[in-house]
């Protein structure tokens, strides 16, 4: 099994047990990144979806938004993807 089926693994099995709202957020950005490196952009955007973090600097909203965007555009809808 490769590092990334590996990573993937560990977050959806993480996600398994009941976290805080935050740290499931979180678990979920870091599960449609690992999506993402392996193309499952389809999966990523669901994930993306159910990820709810603060506006700010640093890892926020404004990450997911990019990743969202990524998978938009990776799945031809160009104009979600500017959105």
């Amino acid at each position: 099994m490769g590092s990334v089926d590996r990573v993937l693994t560990a977050l959806r099995t993480e996600l398994l047990t009941p976290k805080s709202p935050l740290e499931d957020s979180i678990l979920r950005l870091n599960l449609a990144a690992a999506l993402a490196h392996v193309q499952a952009w389809e999966e990523a955007r669901a994930e993306l979806q159910k990820v709810k973090l603060p506006e700010g600097t640093g890892v926020g909203n404004g990450t997911a938004q990019y990743l969202m965007g990524l998978c938009a555009d990776s799945l031809g809808n160009r104009n979600d993807a500017e959105i």
